[in-house]
């Protein structure tokens, strides 16, 4: 600036908070002269843009997952070696959302949902068990929530939600993130996300999975999710009974 090669200038920095954590910054600064020519001083600017910089990130982590759904709905329908496929598939869903349990559960032609593949990262869990579990969506409500309104459901707290079903030697999860895997519209899966800790997904993925607000051209969505309110409502006594005989 001072020789007069640029005007002004822009660029992002990052900086350490007095509290300790990362914030990101955008530093501008323009150089005002005399009336000739000569540098008299430097106006600069600097604009807190973490919460840009934080969406810029979970949009970049949305259009990856949104990818690798897409890529996983197509190979699903073709692939010769499944198991392969959906560990390839939990790892790549790992590298983008930090988890204690991943699990592809696949609905079969009768319409119950069974676990595929799984993962767990923290906590010892009965593969067996899980292998045999089956689910009906109609009846399981974060399955039939995600089934109706075809998008990812977090539950910041499962032993707060109605309807939630119990599977042995997962009674450690406390959140919960589930996205539908569909082809043309239609749910032929879901992959199913847990963590140990409380409002875990809450924090770390609703901006990254959060979709657009309802226009009026999404009135079917409304009445799905008015639906899968009703359902929701159903399930909760169930849900007690079930969590009851658990404990």
């Amino acid at each position: 600036m001072i020789r007069g090669e640029i005007q002004s200038f822009k660029y992002e920095k990052r900086y350490i908070h007095k509290q300790g954590h990362l914030i990101w910054t955008l530093l501008s600064a323009s150089l005002v002269r005399d009336s000739h020519g000569h540098p008299l001083y430097v106006i600069s600017q600097l604009q807190d843009i973490t919460e840009r910089k934080r969406a810029e990130t979970a949009e970049r982590e949305q259009r990856k997952l949104a990818e690798a759904l897409r890529d996983t709905a197509e190979a699903l329908s073709m692939t010769h070696n499944l198991d392969e496929l959906l560990d390839r598939v939990l790892e790549n869903v790992r590298r983008i959302v930090p988890h204690d349990l991943g699990a592809v559960l696949l609905i079969d032609d009768h319409h119950p949902a069974y676990f595929a593949r799984s993962r767990c990262y923290t906590e010892s869990l009965n593969n067996e068990v899980l292998s045999t579990t089956r689910f009906s969506v109609n009846e399981t409500a974060n399955l039939h929530i995600m089934a109706e309104v075809r998008k990812p459901l977090v539950i910041s707290d499962v032993h707060l939600y109605p309807g939630w079903m119990w599977v042995a030697d997962t009674y450690w999860i406390r959140s919960y993130l589930g996205v539908p895997i569909c082809i043309e519209g239609q749910a032929i899966g879901f992959i199913s996300l847990s963590s140990a800790a409380p409002d875990f997904f809450t924090r770390q993925a609703r901006r990254a999975f959060a979709g657009p607000r309802p226009t009026s051209g999404d009135r079917h969505r409304k009445r799905a999710r008015g639906r899968s309110r009703a359902a929701r409502n159903r399930y909760g006594r169930g849900a007690a009974r079930n969590r009851r005989g658990l404990e």
